[in-house]
């Protein structure tokens, strides 16, 4: 949990103080509240979801048909919001990702941002990403290019996965919103495949003999739009992880009245006690909350108690109101 006083931890090892970077916010704002909550990405989906269904039935009717087409502007939208990720990855500070982290995020999405683009296919004239082209279509000279081009990204990813799988995994059990919206950004991307294979599996397995026209046109809505959100997924991860880092600032300078703490003691996976603290505050007459998630476990859980009770009790000094539940 957070020092209110200062910018560092309130550890269960005092001789290792964190570093400034690992402190979590309190989101008090509705609008900085919602999209440091869990739930943020699954709504944005939704959101896309719904936009995806609307688009696939006007058009071509009442939307131009070349909307959704390559090169058109969902297509160039997902190019430019892949960019726009990256320099949102590299000007943003975000704790526990070192500079060889981000650098092998930044091959990750420039890659995805090339495929977006069909860059592979201008220049081997079919995608890399296919089994034919190895066995099939590709000269030697053109698969070693393939492979030299492909392998950055897939050390890259190998590196991520090495890195952040199990710190990952385990946000996940725990619901932090960083770790959901990565969780929603995998779903999303294997939905997006799904959709866009879905025509010529129906044909080869025999159950159409061929696809209707507004069928097709829905499920290529879903796939552009759906692969429109995935930097924005992205985009949100970052927000997420630095709101839920960030030094903690009063109730009433953010606005709030009537706040108050509650204080949930939760065993972990490894059996160990974790202290979560939940803001409660009153803004215009609606009542809004907020789970600061924790930063350290304990052996048991009255040491979770006694961390989380002295973080409260200084938090209450400063602000010189609220109770305590």
């Amino acid at each position: 949990m957070p020092d209110p006083a200062a910018s560092s931890d309130l550890s269960s090892r005092p001789e290792r103080t964190p570093a400034p970077l690992q402190v979590p916010s309190i989101p008090l704002s509705p609008a900085v509240s919602g999209l440091s909550s869990g739930n943020a990405s699954l709504v944005l989906a939704a959101i896309f979801a719904l936009l995806a269904l609307i688009v696939g039935l006007l058009t071509p009717a009442v939307m131009p048909a070349v909307f959704l087409d390559e090169g058109g502007p969902v297509e160039n939208g997902t190019i430019f919001l892949y960019l726009a990720s990256v320099a949102c990855v590299v000007m943003t500070r975000m704790p526990g990702l070192s500079k060889t982290d981000k650098v092998a995020l930044c091959i990750v999405l420039l890659s995805l941002a090339a495929r977006e683009a069909d860059l592979h296919k201008a220049m081997f004239g079919i995608s890399i990403l296919k089994a034919r082209f190895y066995n099939r279509h590709g000269s030697i000279e053109q698969i070693v290019m393939a492979v030299v081009t492909l392998l950055p990204v897939v050390l890259s990813i190998l590196w991520l996965i090495r890195r952040g799988a199990r710190p990952w995994w385990n946000a996940l059990v725990s619901r932090r919103a960083p770790a959901l919206t990565l969780m929603t950004f995998l779903v999303i991307i294997v939905l997006a495949k799904a959709f866009d294979r879905t025509p010529v599996t129906l044909v080869s397995t025999g159950l159409m003999a061929s696809v209707p026209a507004t069928v097709s046109t829905l499920l290529q809505s879903f796939e552009e739009i759906f692969e429109l959100l995935l930097p924005l997924l992205v985009m949100l991860a970052v927000i997420q992880s630095v709101l839920i880092r960030t030094t903690p600032v009063s109730p009433l300078d953010a606005g709030a009245r009537d706040w108050s703490v509650r204080v949930h003691i939760r065993r972990n996976r490894q059996n160990r006690y974790e202290p979560h603290i939940e803001l409660e505050a009153k803004w215009g007459g609606n009542l809004q909350s907020c789970m600061i998630p924790p930063t350290t476990d304990f052996d048991t859980p009255e040491a979770g108690t006694a961390h989380a009770l002295e973080w409260v009790a200084a938090w209450q000094r400063l602000n010189e109101q609220g109770r305590l539940e």
